[in-house]
């Protein structure tokens, strides 16, 4: 299962003279979190929680790094709580759809992400996301609905998220047997953004399925040994 595209941004709020301690750890485990710390990063942002209880934004950055520590129901209950406390709800909703793709609880997922497209309806992720749990669904005309509002709502700062829509569309046609169409796409995602990894694991799909496992091997193992585990199942299938 593809787990969907994150974009993680952590969130913050300008400095309260009352709250100038839970602030300062925030600060802490905002620099742990983005140095890949997760453990610390927990620890610090526990301490925000206990400073300050209703500090909505440090639930949601710890949810995050729970998620990367795989520890998905004590992300799940930070979520939930963030989004109790208000104040980060679309992207709380975002990380939590994630959260229910990895568990493979697509309706939930669905739900989440609608929510934060009703939140944000420029949400340009979010649609592709929602996107592909569609394609996970077989629900392909819904998915190829969602990745187009994708590519229409990608703003200016967010010409990153082209690769990945177009690699999502790829992988939709590649569902209807539109082959050609597949191919360019994902094809397309590759210039844009020869770094893009999923994409080449996606190429390989689609050679597998045209029969062409020459080339499907040498795009998985390309992926593979850049950290795509689904890449590396597909070699041992």
């Amino acid at each position: 299962m593809m787990v969907a595209v994150m974009l993680v941004i952590l969130v913050s709020i300008p400095l309260m003279v009352s709250a100038q301690d839970a602030q300062e750890w925030f600060d802490r485990a905002s620099d742990a979190f983005n140095e890949g710390n997760y453990v610390r990063a927990i620890e610090y942002y526990t301490r925000v929680v206990e400073l300050d209880p209703e500090y909505g934004y440090a639930y949601n950055n710890r949810a995050w790094a729970y998620y990367f520590l795989g520890r998905y129901d004590e992300a799940l209950s930070d979520l939930d709580r963030a989004l109790e406390l208000g104040p980060v709800d679309g992207p709380a909703y975002y990380a939590r759809a994630i959260v229910h793709e990895q568990l493979g609880r697509y309706d939930e997922a669905i739900e989440d992400y609608t929510s934060a497209i009703e939140l944000d309806p420029e949400y340009a992720l979010a649609y592709n996301n929602r996107a592909w749990v569609y394609c996970q669904k077989g629900e392909y005309a819904m998915a190829l609905e969602d990745v187009e509002k994708a590519l229409s709502s990608i703003g200016d700062d967010e010409s990153f998220v082209i690769p990945i829509a177009l690699t999502t569309r790829g992988n939709i046609y590649r569902g209807l047997k539109r082959y050609d169409e597949a191919m360019a796409d994902i094809e397309r995602a590759l210039e844009l953004n020869p770094d893009f990894f999923w994409a080449y694991y996606s190429r390989g799909l689609l050679y597998r399925e045209l029969g062409k496992k020459k080339k499907a091997k040498e795009d998985f193992e390309y992926a593979c040994n850049r950290g795509i585990v689904e890449a590396c199942d597909a070699l041992s299938e």
